[in-house]
């Protein structure tokens, strides 16, 4: 349902889908990312949009790992 509210998004700049009865109860944050990479690539593309999320999250674990380190140690930033 993400990716098609992702491709609905890029083709007419619109959230939720058409028909649908209820077209608001999904989260925002993941079409929108997923929007935002089809317009850089030009194109709908599942694959991209998938490996895009797999960076972002991969990144925020980083970003986690470092902050706890920062905060509390080596030792926090692993656990």
């Amino acid at each position: 349902m993400y990716e098609r509210l992702a491709a609905q998004l890029y083709r007419e700049g619109e959230y939720g889908i058409p028909g649908s009865a209820n077209p608001y109860d999904f989260a925002p944050g993941a079409p929108l990312f997923a929007a935002a990479i089809y317009n850089l690539i030009g194109d709908v593309s599942p694959l991209a949009a998938r490996l895009g999320l797999a960076v972002a999250g991969t990144l925020g674990v980083l970003v986690v790992y470092l902050l706890a380190r920062r905060l509390a140690g080596p030792r926090a930033g692993l656990v």
